[in-house]
């Protein structure tokens, strides 16, 4: 008798999880993408410039490759 109420928390509680789920993704999408810069610039030039690339866009047009981190 007790088994009808038990699907009844785990359909409520999958729910929570897709929900909490789509939120995150959201969240999170391309957050964790970086900026990855030729090693042949001067170390100088690299720093200078590292603060100013924020967007992919930043980064592709500063000669980088835009890269999801694992």
């Amino acid at each position: 008798m007790a088994i009808p109420n038990i699907v009844n928390v785990i359909v409520i509680s999958l729910l929570f999880f897709i929900i909490f789920g789509i939120i995150g993704v959201n969240y999170f999408k391309g957050a964790f993408y970086t900026c990855f810069t030729n090693d042949s610039y001067p170390i100088n030039v690299v720093k200078n410039f590292d603060s100013l690339i924020i967007t992919k866009f930043d980064c592709l047009n500063y000669g980088g490759i835009w890269i999801n981190n694992d």
